[in-house]
């Protein structure tokens, strides 16, 4: 049976990594909103038959979650998030995820309280700082928002460097 796993694991890996390998093809050839839109439901294909063989894996969630988040489907990708947290709840990244999931919703507060509990459980998350204080800026919050950005920026996150200039400039 962990044999199976394993070799269904690595046979989604290398289909991925395989369709992405095409996709690269196929932009390169100037046909990159089809070729995106076939990867991107190729790898969710992939994803639940992952999720058949191991229900538990809380990796596979989160990827898909990501993959339902690229295609704007943010309620898939936070349905999938909650289920990653629920098999792993110290995953700061699933946190993260989820916190992007709601921004990209307007849902600011909900985008804020998962940055903090990201941030909680991986103090040097530096993505997790550069988001919060998108979210923070969204809201008007500008000073907490600088104060994140420069956190990221120290942390070597170029987009808090980036965000936290354009804020300064824009102060």
């Amino acid at each position: 049976m962990a044999d199976n796993i394993e070799k269904n694991s690595q046979l989604v890996k290398a289909k991925i990594s395989s369709l992405q390998r095409i996709s690269s093809n196929i932009v390169s050839r100037g046909l990159s909103d089809l070729a995106l839109l076939d990867v991107e439901k190729a790898k969710i294909t992939d994803f639940n038959k992952a999720i058949q063989i191991d229900p538990n894996d809380a990796s596979v969630y989160l990827d898909r979650g990501l993959a339902y988040h690229d295609e704007g489907q943010y309620d898939r990708a936070i349905d999938d998030y909650n289920k990653a947290i629920a098999l792993d709840p110290n995953n700061a990244s699933a946190y993260e995820y989820r916190g992007a999931a709601y921004c990209c919703r307007c849902q600011y507060d909900r985008a804020i309280e998962d940055y903090n509990k990201a941030i909680a459980l991986s103090p040097s998350l530096a993505r997790a700082y550069s988001y919060r204080g998108i979210a923070y800026y969204k809201k008007g919050i500008i000073g907490r928002a600088i104060s994140d950005f420069q956190k990221a920026c120290d942390l070597g996150d170029e987009l808090g460097c980036e965000n936290l200039h354009k804020a300064l400039r824009q102060r």
